[in-house]
């Protein structure tokens, strides 16, 4: 199966459901493309949406000054000001708009008021077409939404999140995302202290701190992810509670064989 690249959201999918990493990353007929482009309507993206117009207006709020380097005043009118912006140019329904101007006055309300020493916004690690290839040959691709530098030297990976589900310590200390990019971080800075933090909109902020040996161990684990997804040459689905919400269970043998049946309510 086609890997050019892992990335948090690929691999997610992968585990879940291989199937559905197929019909999303690598159709092969028709039917499949339809599909995915009926899933990416409108009415199927505002939450995606919604985090993305929020994003792009905290980094634009917090990117330095290309002349002087400095970073903008905390003044919540002007990050209001680029949320909408944002959102003119990718439209949202009213309530999911009104959730947005929330979130970001919560957010400047509780954190938007600390000064920080910004090295880089939207900072990508490859590309789709050229994604970054760590040292043992694994290719991946992401951007890190701000990359702080504290006094001490310590590198800071920050990522907002604006899902609902707030986000325990111990499910940051082992999620994809954080390992991904502290390991692409290490081979960045190679003898800087490094932390990654979830900047969760609607709650607060949880900082994991993997140490070197960990680092190394997620890359040799995440290397045996690649090599099995390529490996892959006929996916099965995997039936579970992720059926309920798959967009592709209308083209996917195994849930059209449920259903048909009668054992899909199960």
């Amino acid at each position: 199966m086609k890997v050019p690249y892992l990335s948090a959201s690929r691999l997610d999918i992968a585990q879940k459901c291989i199937a559905h990493y197929g019909f999303k990353y690598d159709p092969q007929d028709a039917d499949y493309i339809t599909v995915k482009q009926k899933n990416e309507h409108r009415d199927n993206m505002q939450a995606a949406k919604l985090g993305t117009n929020i994003h792009n207006a905290l980094e634009e709020w917090r990117r330095p000054n290309p002349k002087t380097g400095r970073v903008r005043r905390p003044v919540l009118s002007q990050l209001i000001r680029l949320y909408k912006e944002e959102c003119s140019k990718n439209e949202l329904d009213f309530p999911f708009y009104e959730d947005g101007l929330q979130m970001i006055e919560r957010w400047f309300n509780q954190r938007g008021h600390s000064k920080v020493k910004v090295l880089q916004v939207e900072q990508s690690f490859g590309s789709h077409r050229a994604p970054y290839v760590l040292s043992n040959g694994t290719p991946v691709f992401g951007f890190i939404d701000l990359v702080l530098e504290h006094d001490d030297g310590t590198i800071e990976l920050l990522d907002y999140k604006s899902q609902r589900k707030p986000m325990r310590q111990d499910e940051a200390n082992s999620n994809v995302q954080a390992g991904i990019y502290l390991t692409v971080a290490r081979e960045l800075w190679p003898d800087r202290p490094l932390m990654f933090t979830f900047d969760l909109l609607r709650y607060g902020t949880v900082t994991t701190v993997w140490d070197d040996a960990k680092i190394e161990r997620f890359k040799d684990w995440l290397k045996t992810k690649y090599e099995w997804i390529q490996s892959v040459e006929e996916p099965v689905a995997t039936i579970g509670e992720g059926c309920k919400w798959c967009p592709y269970t209308e083209v996917c043998p195994k849930a059209q064989d449920l259903i048909l049946n009668g054992s899909w309510d199960l």
